[in-house]
């Protein structure tokens, strides 16, 4: 009596119908029978620990990245936090800076412009106040016979006389107070007193208020004086910028 599966060919289980195929195989069952259970090809085990391992692989990526984002988000500059998406600033030290009331230079408007001081000078110098006078608005003034803020009305002795303009008919005022006014002194005397002839004879150091008729004001020291139309008076005079209420 031979042993079950004896003198029978490799691979085929002898007389119990042995059949084992594939790369591994496990063999139970009873009474004769066989039941082959075989694993997995190679192939397949591979592919899968392959593409879980890809998995793995591309989640850890994902999360360095998000932790590397939120690392340069939170960076800090000086010990403060800079939000995400802004701009640090550059730290200076060392460098002192006036407060914004201690600086210099002229304040700005509502509207965001500078507005020129109400006592800036427009022009200064000397000007002849003859026949033909001296209109003050252009810069420098400009000798007109028509279009003047001041002129020569009457000669030995010498008197002036106002605007030709009707609209400014009143424009002279002469200053008898200490010194030599500011531009609101002027501006107030010619508004209170002004006429458009002086009656009183202008001497050398005789002060006069003028408003012109740009509506600017304007002050004229007289320097020289003379009985002659075309020689005139000299005047040293100072014209300022702002301009109100002129025609």
């Amino acid at each position: 009596m031979s042993e079950p599966g004896a003198g029978a060919g490799a691979g085929h289980g002898g007389t119990s119908g042995n059949d084992f195929r594939g790369p591994a195989a496990a063999q139970t069952g009873q009474h004769n029978t066989q039941v082959n259970h075989y694993a997995e090809p190679r192939s397949k085990v591979w592919l899968m620990v392959t593409g879980a391992a890809a998995v793995v692989l591309t989640v850890g990526t994902v999360l360095a990245l998000l932790r590397l984002g939120d690392d340069s988000g939170g960076a800090s500059q000086g010990g403060q936090a800079v939000p995400p998406g802004a701009v640090p600033s550059p730290q200076v030290t060392g460098l002192a800076t006036a407060p914004a009331s201690a600086q210099s230079g002229p304040a700005a408007s509502p509207s965001g412009v500078l507005a020129a001081p109400s006592d800036a000078v427009q022009w200064t110098g000397v000007v002849r106040i003859a026949e033909s006078g001296p209109k003050l608005d252009a810069v420098p003034p400009t000798t007109e016979k028509y279009a003047r803020d001041v002129r020569l009305a009457l000669v030995d002795p010498p008197r002036l006389a106002g605007a030709d303009s009707s609209l400014n008919p009143t424009n002279l005022a002469e200053w008898k107070g200490q010194g030599k006014p500011g531009r609101k002194e002027c501006a107030d005397l010619v508004s209170t007193q002004g006429v458009g002839h002086m009656m009183t004879e202008v001497k050398e150091g005789t002060v006069i208020c003028v408003r012109t008729t740009g509506g600017r004001t304007a002050v004229l020291t007289v320097t020289s004086t003379s009985n002659s139309f075309s020689t005139g008076v000299m005047a040293e005079t100072t014209v300022w910028s702002q301009a109100s209420g002129g025609h």
